[in-house]
């Protein structure tokens, strides 16, 4: 969904997905994780983000997880 603060306007969810697809990312790329606990790691963001933006049937919620699966798939592509 579209926001507007003083920044301007834009995606918040999409915003924060990516930014979030981008920390398990690099945590794993940085040995901070294996690659075998991303599963875990997936879950867990979703269920922050799912408290954090109204519960699992939001629709700002619904919105994040689309953007954030994307973000990790377009990762995954693009280092193989």
């Amino acid at each position: 969904m579209m926001t507007t603060d003083l920044t301007g306007t834009y995606d918040y969810e999409k915003a924060e997905a990516d930014h979030a697809a981008a920390y398990v990312l690099e945590g794993i790329a940085e040995g901070e994780y294996a690659p075998d606990e991303l599963p875990k790691l997936i879950t867990k963001a979703l269920a922050h983000w799912a408290a954090a933006l109204g519960g699992e049937n939001s629709e700002s919620f619904q919105d994040f997880k689309r953007h954030f699966m994307a973000a990790l798939e377009n990762a995954e592509i693009q280092e193989a």
